[in-house]
């Protein structure tokens, strides 16, 4: 598995400083970055390809936002939406969008009452797949689905859907979110192999998490740093190791806390030692 740092902890700086910040990328020992529309734009694709190549940094992914009820209606919305993303990605040379559905965390039914109704998820999963379809048939990029808590409510209903109304469609799993719902990211990356090849690492507190009452705590409290933390991080690096090898990436994920590089340095230096033990047993 291929070794990457999101640099949403980051923020502004990596459109306002990008060298600076892809200094600490490559610093870090990460082979890749993945970086948000939101922070950085779509309109400078040729200049990040150059200092990405100076760097030795490939562009894992660019992270896309989704209004997930825009696709009840009709797909095509929705990937208008994706155009000028996609055409980044390619430029820059990445075959990964990496899209988070975005819902109303707080309302009662995520703010639409369809996001938890069994046969028109299935109407929304289906219109996905076939954005997707047209993205990659276009510009020969991927849409990876980014899911965070809400999909796993009512038995992952959402989550379930989304894995099984589809084919073209693949996943950028946050596995710091599906454990933290009480499922087992190692068991979905076995079951659907090379749909999930793309994955934020991150690890949790069991003890926060017992303690956080909403959305915004889980996402403010529940992560620490990596090894620190209650995630089986062994069992998934090897479903992960075993199931994809060098065709998948890992991402490693601070939203909040330190905007210390030396975060992701133990991180990547955590990771790799884990991989390189797993493909010498």
């Amino acid at each position: 598995m291929k070794l990457g740092t999101h640099c949403v902890l980051y923020a502004a700086a990596i459109a306002e400083d990008l060298a600076g910040t892809l200094d600490k990328v490559a610093a870090s020992g990460s082979q890749g970055i993945e970086i948000g529309a939101r922070f950085f734009g779509t309109d400078r694709a040729a200049e990040l390809k150059e200092q990405l190549e100076w760097r030795h940094i490939e562009l894992a992914g660019l992270h896309t936002l989704l209004q997930m009820p825009t696709l009840f209606d009709g797909p095509e919305t929705a990937l208008e939406a994706y155009r000028k993303s996609a055409e980044f990605a390619q430029i820059v040379g990445t075959k990964n969008l990496v899209s988070s559905g975005m819902v109303d965390f707080n309302a009662p039914d995520f703010g639409d009452p369809r996001l938890s109704d069994a046969a028109q998820l299935k109407t929304l999963a289906r219109n996905l797949d076939q954005v997707s379809r047209a993205v990659f048939e276009e510009y020969g990029v991927r849409i990876n689905y980014h899911n965070h808590i809400w999909e796993f409510a009512n038995n992952a209903l959402a989550f379930e859907i989304l894995l099984n109304e589809t084919s073209d469609l693949h996943f950028g799993m946050d596995t710091g979110w599906v454990t933290v719902a009480g499922f087992d990211p190692a068991a979905y990356i076995r079951r659907y192999g090379s749909r999930i090849a793309y994955l934020h690492l991150r690890d949790y507190s069991k003890a926060q998490v017992a303690v956080c009452r909403s959305f915004r705590e889980l996402q403010q409290s529940a992560f620490v740093n990596v090894g620190e933390g209650n995630m089986d991080l062994y069992s998934l690096l090897k479903a992960a190791e075993e199931t994809n090898g060098d065709n998948g990436w890992g991402i490693i994920e601070y939203e909040f806390g330190e905007k210390d590089p030396r975060r992701y340095v133990q991180a990547v230096a955590y990771f790799r030692g884990m991989c390189d033990a797993l493909r010498q047993r």
